[in-house]
């Protein structure tokens, strides 16, 4: 019941929602801010355009968010590889490295929905890649697994669940964080109290 009356909520607050951005429609040349140019990335290079531009001080950002440059399922030569290649590992070190390049506050990293395996392994490529990120921000790839748990067998399972497996996705993360640096390195800190 509970879940039900939750759906019914979120049903309503997507009604309203989606009401209210017709009527703003008309105003959405208004909000945009500054210049935008589109660009494309040059042939063998990656589109940094993005991490470029949210670095500049207009946006007062202090630590990015940005996605994995690469698809693990496309470099040849790891365990999350499905067969089609689109680079080697070396080159999707490349990209690690010219992404991480380009960022000037500290980054962390996102799962963007892929699993707990192929996510970790990206950490462990950027490690290798020398990247120098400051952690990570991720939820499905701790999670999702579950809920097919949840789906089957209710509730209390998917609890189990969490506080099994879904414990051990979270360790198997942390694990992979020992290449991390902490954010205040790079603004030139050896503490974070040094910035105060």
């Amino acid at each position: 019941m509970n879940a039900f009356k939750l759906l019914m909520v979120g049903a309503f607050a997507l009604v309203f929602a989606f009401g209210a951005r017709a009527e703003e429609k008309s105003d959405l040349a208004k909000m945009l801010i500054g210049k935008w140019e589109i660009t494309k990335a040059d042939e063998g290079t990656i589109p940094v355009g993005t991490i470029v531009e949210f670095t500049k001080d207009r946006y007062g950002v202090d630590v990015m968010k940005v996605e994995v440059p690469i698809n693990m399922k496309y470099v040849e030569g790891t365990k999350s590889f499905g067969g089609q290649k689109a680079y080697t590992k070396q080159e999707a070190m490349d990209y690690f490295r010219r992404s991480a390049a380009v960022a000037t506050p500290p980054f962390i990293y996102l799962s963007a929905g892929v699993s707990n395996n192929e996510f970790t392994e990206s950490l462990e490529l950027a490690g290798e890649a020398g990247t120098r990120f400051s952690g990570v921000l991720c939820g499905r790839a701790t999670w999702k697994d579950g809920i097919a748990v949840y789906g089957k067998n209710g509730p209390d399972a998917f609890r189990a669940w969490l506080q099994k497996d879904g414990v051990k996705n979270i360790e198997n993360v942390n694990a992979h964080l020992k290449p991390a640096h902490p954010w205040y390195e790079f603004y030139g800190a050896k503490r974070p109290e040094e910035l105060v």
